[in-house]
């Protein structure tokens, strides 16, 4: 798929001080997060719970997560779903927040990324480091 081809891209504030609801196919950007230069240096700590889709067990998905997580300085954790999904967690300055969930709409080589839902959270600071959970 081309960059941008196929893209459903929503974003719904459900109400004054709710979370934002994101939802992305394809080559979308990640709503909400300004990836304008001035943006880019004035990080702010958010947190991004994404359920991916496809073949994504089984291919070594959690662990490129894991290791492009770490490698961006983002906390959570990633884990399998009983119904073929992987679900995480990221925690950090927005701008690696984003790289990471970007890097879930590709996954690892042998995955096939079908579906990113991604929901932003209130930022807790919960985490020490980057883990996969069974």
């Amino acid at each position: 798929m081309k960059p941008g081809a196929g893209c459903r891209i929503g974003l719904h504030q459900l109400s004054p001080g709710s979370r934002s609801i994101v939802a992305f196919t394809g080559g979308a950007a990640l709503p909400g997060i300004d990836k304008s230069p001035a943006a880019e240096s004035m990080n702010m700590a958010v947190r991004v719970r994404v359920w991916i889709s496809g073949l994504v067990q089984g291919v070594g998905f959690r662990w490129a997560v894991e290791d492009e997580a770490r490698a961006e300085g983002v906390t959570g954790w990633v884990r399998n779903l009983p119904d073929g999904r992987v679900e995480a967690v990221f925690e950090g300055d927005e701008v690696p927040v984003r790289r990471v969930v970007e890097f879930c709409r590709r996954g690892p080589a042998l995955a096939r990324v079908d579906d990113v839902e991604a929901v932003r959270e209130e930022y807790s600071g919960e985490f020490e480091g980057f883990s996969i959970r069974r």
